[in-house]
């Protein structure tokens, strides 16, 4: 990446942070299959408030210093999907001598917009700069400001195929749409396909442990599963679409350390008409061939198509995948072990709530109960919790 950077192959805001200091350490690689990277790093005195050279952006700064702990490290994730030299290819041909760089400009503009309507079904029209909201940087004034490069054309050319290859990626194009919102984590800065993201644990460690005991506080598992059910919330009725949630896990939801809880891997994570979307292109003989992950469908037999409309919620499975767990004998998840006065209205409610049957209305879809569960699950863990004594 670093010697792709030093070319002027590529750019960005984090690559003089990655290629020009000592500042960020390689701790671990949290995912290597399917071509996506997640590497998790620190980056050293990054929240201090004496920035080095190479920290020179405001934005940066700012993020950075949210991130930091007492000594001034940022903990951060590198992620990319290796979409360069895929870009590039599909880029043979683009660039002409005889072209203004003002044309490259706006082509690149209209791909940007082009990857928002294709991947997310949103328009994005009323942005006036699209390149700016999404790569950080008025390319404009990027490229008069780039004095490390043999030309403008070679920095012309790296900026757009980073610009190109961040937007082939789903979860970067989301958090940058709903970058406004909390739940998903901050991006710290790019440099070409890859982005620095923060770091936040992962709801993992709170399942029922193997070992005796139930290690975490249940006060700390409550609240984290009230804060969770009003993020379903957010998901169903606050934004411009349902955001649905099909790959729902414990791992893929992480905890800041304020207690807000952030979704960590969103890649599966669809609106409403990409999911109907989804659906539609789908043939099938049963309801299991019409799933897309943990967003279930069903199937009209007599026409071989699957419905449109998800058969089950976001509600119904962080119930039975991240509350329940693992296990459909007992829970596992991270609302084990609950005090013994509330077990038997709790169990029944999780039930309730992880089987769409239970809740299904006469078309087959999930009922108004399933509205209502959450608020009961709610109402009862609130009462659970025990004020912490002084």
């Amino acid at each position: 990446m670093c010697q792709l950077y030093h070319r002027g192959e590529v750019a960005g805001s984090f690559c003089p942070i990655l290629c020009d200091t000592q500042l960020l350490q390689y701790r671990s690689c949290l995912n290597y299959k399917g071509g996506k990277y997640a590497l998790q790093m620190v980056c050293k005195n990054c929240g201090a408030s004496m920035y080095p050279p190479a920290v020179n952006s405001v934005k940066i700064q700012s993020l950075m210093l949210k991130g930091a702990n007492s000594a001034g490290d940022v903990k951060l994730v590198f992620k990319m999907k290796d979409k360069l030299e895929e870009t590039k290819q599909s880029l043979t041909g683009m660039f002409h001598d005889h072209l203004e760089i003002e044309t490259y400009i706006n082509r690149t503009r209209e791909s940007v917009r082009n990857s928002y309507r294709n991947n997310l079904m949103v328009d994005m029209s009323h942005v006036h700069d699209i390149i700016l909201y999404t790569w950080g940087y008025d390319l404009s004034e990027y490229l008069s400001q780039s004095q490390s490069h043999p030309s403008q054309v070679t920095s012309l050319k790296g900026a757009i195929y980073s610009i190109l290859s961040l937007i082939e990626q789903q979860e970067y194009l989301l958090s940058k749409l709903l970058q406004n919102y909390t739940f998903l984590p901050q991006i710290f800065g790019t440099c070409g396909p890859a982005y620095g993201v923060e770091f936040t644990e992962t709801l993992k460690k709170f399942e029922q442990p193997f070992s005796i005991g139930t290690g975490i506080d249940w006060n700390e598992r409550a609240l984290i599963a009230i804060k969770l059910i009003d993020l379903v919330k957010l998901m169903d009725e606050g934004l411009h679409e349902t955001l649905h949630m099909c790959d729902v896990k414990p791992n893929n939801f992480g905890l800041r350390p304020n207690g807000d809880v952030t979704i960590i891997d969103s890649d599966c994570a669809l609106f409403e008409s990409d999911l109907r979307r989804q659906f539609g292109y789908s043939n099938c003989s049963s309801d299991q061939e019409c799933a897309f992950f943990d967003c279930l469908g069903t199937c009209n037999i007599v026409l071989g198509k699957c419905y449109m409309d998800r058969a089950n919620t976001n509600l119904q499975t962080i119930c039975k995948d991240v509350f329940r767990g693992y296990s459909s004998a007992f829970t596992t998840g991270i609302l084990h072990s609950p005090p013994s006065h509330i077990q038997p209205e709790l169990s029944s409610l999780l039930d309730k709530c992880s089987l769409p049957e239970s809740v299904r209305s006469q078309d087959g879809q999930p009922g108004k109960d399933i509205e209502n569960l959450g608020l009961d699950i709610q109402t009862l863990l609130q009462s659970s919790i025990k004020p912490h004594r002084t």
